[in-house]
């Protein structure tokens, strides 16, 4: 090829090129769970709590086998320990620590979600033992109280035998007093 026709082909080249369109990368189009994933991560920044904790649940429970629907398992319990979270639950938290540990999650979450949960059993087994020991601590006061009831009663009935029991003394001395006296009367004869 002589250098005029490598210079025709390459013009026609760039002719060809500057008339065709712009090729441009478009980002990939965003699936609906991760546009709603964002949703909750916006309510999340808001301060809205308990709106992204219900929209985390949400996604947890439609996808569960998928990794928004994992990440979302970890945020909302995340969201559910959160004190300032009105929907705050340590229960629904711990149930979602667990389910997020069941699914593929970063393994600095997985870290957490552990921590969380072992956290959260030893607390839900401290109010276990609480409220155990405060059904002991009323059934105890209800105990003594009955036997409060029951001592009152037996000081009472003592109180009374006491009396009958001086009244009966007095009742013997003044019947010893006149059989003295009979005893008298029948020697002075």
């Amino acid at each position: 090829m002589n250098a005029r026709n490598y210079i025709l082909v390459l013009a026609s080249v760039f002719a060809v090129a500057g008339c065709a369109p712009r090729a441009t990368v478009a980002p990939a189009p965003r699936s609906d769970t991760e546009r709603v994933l964002d949703l909750a991560l916006s309510f999340e920044s808001l301060g809205d709590l308990r709106r992204a904790t219900d929209v985390y649940t949400s996604i947890a429970t439609r996808y569960p086998q998928s990794d928004p629907g994992a990440k979302a398992a970890y945020k909302a319990g995340l969201l559910r320990v959160d004190p300032h979270n009105p929907a705050r639950d340590d229960s629904l938290a711990l149930l979602w620590f667990r389910t997020a540990l069941g699914r593929a999650i970063p393994l600095e979450d997985r870290y957490h979600a552990e921590n969380y949960s072992a956290q959260l059993q030893h607390l839900q087994e401290l109010r276990q033992d609480l409220s155990a020991q405060w059904r002991m601590n009323d059934s105890l006061r209800s105990v003594t109280r009955q036997q409060g009831v029951a001592i009152a009663e037996h000081q009472r009935r003592t109180l009374e035998l006491e009396e009958q029991l001086f009244a009966a003394n007095s009742e013997l001395k003044k019947l010893k007093d006149v059989d003295l006296q009979i005893a008298r009367t029948r020697q002075h004869r």
